[in-house]
């Protein structure tokens, strides 16, 4: 499956939890890390390629990996995207030129079908410095406000100092824990389980939190399979042909066709 149930994944494997370290290179990946594991942070070289790491952290067993994060590298992310259940991407504060290239791979990385529901946690680096940008500048710049697919949160840190770092990878297991506990995400839906509104083209199935899971039409018959709700950032993988589509379109379109019309009294 596309979309993994973190309930079924974490019961499964047993307090297990993977964790993915992403960015561009030289904004502290491997600097965070070690400071996660108490470890010197003097003396740091690039990563060329990948490290693994397990950590034991709360109730939970972490398999973290970092990705290097040269350019020449990030083609390659997306082989390491499968069972992820918590994104962290790291931001330089002080590399305002580069900016841009974290908002465009930040994108990219968002709506790949296997990271679908991890938890997202973007930590703001390198706040020890005097020229570096504020979370809210750069939530502002990377327009988090508009990520929908994802629960996600951003954090100042210093990967030198420590600072904030215990207090982001807390908010991550947790955030992580309350969707384990809640079981709030699906799997996959198929599309005869959704109803469809002729008036507005529109399919929905309902949403833990109450309201509806949504996708249009048109968006099915584009390729899309992703269904989210308005008042939350959960999502569903909408299973389906485009067969599917067009048979449940026709038989309710025909269905309004034949009820009477009303007649005012």
């Amino acid at each position: 499956m596309v979309l993994l149930s973190i309930i079924k994944k974490i019961k499964e494997r047993e307090q297990e939890v993977r964790i993915l370290f992403l960015g561009l290179d030289n904004a502290g990946k491997t600097t965070v890390l070690k400071q996660l594991k108490n470890e010197d942070v003097t003396s740091i070289s690039p990563t060329l390629g990948f490290t693994i790491d397990s950590l034991e952290y709360r109730d939970f067993n972490l398999n973290i990996w970092d990705v290097g994060g040269q350019k020449s590298l990030r083609p390659f992310w997306r082989n390491y995207y499968e069972d992820t259940d918590g994104l962290i991407f790291v931001v330089d504060s002080c590399d305002r030129l580069r900016l841009a290239d974290c908002k465009a791979q930040l994108n990219e990385i968002i709506v790949e079908e296997r990271l679908l529901g991890a938890s997202l946690l973007i930590l703001a680096n390198k706040q020890d410095m005097q020229n570096s940008l504020k979370p809210d500048q750069i939530q502002e710049f990377l327009q988090l406000d508009q990520i929908k697919s994802h629960h996600w949160e951003i954090f100042s840190c210093s990967a030198i100092t420590g600072e904030n770092i215990i207090e982001s990878i807390d908010w991550l297991i947790d955030d992580i824990s309350i969707m384990a506990d809640s079981g709030i995400f699906h799997d996959e839906v198929e599309i005869e389980d959704f109803d469809y509104e002729p008036e507005t083209e529109t399919f929905s199935y309902p949403c833990p939190c109450g309201d509806l899971f949504t996708i249009h039409k048109d968006d099915l018959m584009n390729g899309e399979s992703v269904a989210s709700c308005l008042s939350c950032t959960l999502i569903v993988k909408v299973v389906y042909e485009i067969e599917d589509i067009e048979k449940i379109i026709h038989s309710k379109t025909k269905i309004n066709l034949m009820e009477p019309e009303k007649i005012a009294v």
